[in-house]
Order: structure tokens, then C-alpha cells, then sequence
């Protein structure tokens, strides 16, 4: 994982206390400006998904197998398309790709998810 990748996009990554069940829980959020790979990352809460689904994803889009994967995020739909050299994001009323919300390398882009995964693992970045 690379700090300063983290650094560079401005993400903090957070526990916050928030009710859950009736109860305060501590919560883990990826904090960053670009609301829809907030969105993106927020989806992904589950190490084990990342290590097996999305990881791979990036992968072989990486090895030139242009990858799309979308997210109906609580009502916020996120599209994501990877190709061997950048990550794009839309919102959801995308009438045209040639207009992304943000362009993010994509090596930048798996160091990001690889520090989602580490934080939600409890790993130091």
C-alpha cells in the first residue's frame, strides 16, 4: 500500500461512532472528494469481496480486459469502467462516456482499493 496515493487523492480513511441496532458502533468510512468513488468504495465492505472480486476485476483490466462494474449505492447508482490504463467514474445519469466524473490511473486506483481492504483488515497505512 502506498501512503502517499492516499495522500495524493486527499482519502482519510475513518471509524466513526454511529447508532447501529440500538446500539453506538464504530463504523468504517473511506472519506474522500469524489462522491461517487466514495459511493464506490463504501459498497466494498467486506475484505474477503475485495480480495476475490473486485481485486481481480482491476487485474485484468490492468492485462487489457476492459472491466465495467456498476453499484446501485442506497439509491446512488455508480458506474465504474476500468481499462489497462485508468479507472472512470459516472453518475447516474450518464448520457455519454466521454464525459467521467474523475479519471484515476489505474495502478492509483488499485492502491486505493488495497488500502480500503487494509484499513477494514485493521492494517496500519
Amino acid at each position: 500500500m502506498n501512503n502517499s496515493i492516499i495522500t495524493q487523492y486527499k482519502i482519510d480513511f475513518k471509524v466513526v461512532q454511529e447508532e447501529y441496532m440500538g446500539r453506538m458502533a464504530p463504523i468504517k468510512y473511506p472519506y474522500i472528494e469524489d462522491d461517487k468513488l466514495f459511493d464506490f468504495l463504501d459498497a466494498w465492505r467486506n475484505p474477503n469481496n475485495i480480495d476475490e472480486d473486485l481485486l481481480p476485476l482491476i487485474k485484468n483490466a490492468i492485462n487489457g480486459n476492459l472491466a465495467v462494474h456498476e453499484d446501485d449505492v442506497c439509491g446512488g447508482f455508480t458506474l465504474i469502467i476500468l481499462d489497462e490504463s485508468v479507472a472512470k467514474t459516472y453518475n447516474a445519469n450518464v448520457t455519454s462516456l466521454s464525459n467521467p466524473i474523475s479519471i484515476i490511473p489505474i495502478q492509483d486506483f488499485k492502491q486505493i482499493v488495497e488500502g480500503w481492504r487494509d484499513f477494514l483488515l485493521g492494517i496500519s497505512i
